[in-house]
């Protein structure tokens, strides 16, 4: 949104609708900021007038030759490394680095994410993966092997959802659930560049996240999992998506037989997970539990 410092008292003017949203709960933006971060923000640009732009590696390209490709992109300048999240992924940017004209971002080599959706993956995922070497720049020790079953509750736009599928074991699943159809739309296009499209997942034989299933859910997630969820709505598996972008060949889009096909394994698959056709009682196994909690195997005996 517009975000530029009004004369006189040097306060951060919003968009209309969040400004309206501070007032009503008595909130001074400008009373959170420092000197210097009132000094960052009112010399900055109205495209992005913070310091930072957070970003996290793709695992399936190398990362040496990533952190170089972005160093050229800010003409000789390091990324700087975020040292207290231990997955060796996050970096900070200099805030006017445009992302969306990036080849580095284009290509698939970094997601645009905020280390705050990053910390929350890290510290919930810590309950599985339970032993972090503190040495510099090493990722999280996954001590669990066993597949697990993650459930993110208002999903979108799904880079939270990615960060999770590329930490977790081979067979786990990660399944996202928004009841915006407009907002999945978007994450399933975000899973499908990092996860499924060959020009810009990168190498998925060699690395972690590999053999990760993602289903994303168009319901409600205040009943979903429950007897008052009714239908299941799922619109996307990665499982499928990977068969059609396999099957296409040199076709650029999917043809309608090729999605009418992938209509009907969605439907197979939903079958599949709810045990019976056209019932609504989700399997045993499948526990609703709040946004990134983790399903571990105790936790479902």
């Amino acid at each position: 949104v517009p975000y530029k410092m009004t004369e006189g008292n040097k306060s951060p003017k919003l968009d209309p609708a969040l400004q309206e949203f501070y007032d009503k709960h008595n909130i001074e933006v400008s009373a959170l900021l420092t000197a210097s971060d009132r000094d960052e923000v009112s010399n900055a640009s109205s495209v992005n007038p913070f310091r930072y732009r957070f970003i996290r590696l793709n695992p399936r390209y190398d990362s040496t030759e990533t952190i170089l490709l972005l160093k050229e992109e800010l003409y000789g300048e390091e990324p700087k490394y975020i040292e207290w999240l231990p997955e060796d992924s996050f970096f900070a940017l200099p805030g006017s680095f445009a992302l969306s004209s990036s080849p580095c971002f284009q290509k698939g080599r970094i997601y645009g994410i905020d280390v705050s959706s990053g910390a929350a993956v890290s510290t919930l995922l810590s309950n599985v993966h339970d032993k972090i070497d503190p040495s510099p720049r090493d990722v999280v020790v996954q001590k669990s092997k066993s597949p697990l079953r993650v459930l993110d509750l208002c999903c979108c736009p799904g880079l939270k959802l990615c960060a999770i599928a590329d930490l977790l074991p081979s067979g786990s699943t990660v399944v996202g659930v928004d009841i915006s159809e407009h907002q999945l739309a978007l994450c399933s296009k975000i899973v499908q560049k990092y996860h499924i499209d060959q020009s810009t997942r990168g190498n998925a034989e060699h690395s972690i996240g590999t053999g990760v299933n993602i289903q994303l859910f168009c319901q409600d997630g205040t009943t979903f999992g429950t007897k008052e969820a009714g239908v299941y709505n799922l619109i996307f598996d990665s499982r499928v998506a990977l068969e059609a972008e396999l099957s296409k060949g040199d076709r650029k889009r999917k043809n309608k037989s090729a999605r009418g096909r992938e209509k009907k394994r969605l439907k197979l698959i939903m079958a599949k997970e709810l045990g019976s056709q056209g019932s609504a009682k989700i399997r045993d196994d499948r526990i609703v539990v709040h946004p990134l909690m983790i399903l571990s195997p105790l936790l479902k005996k």
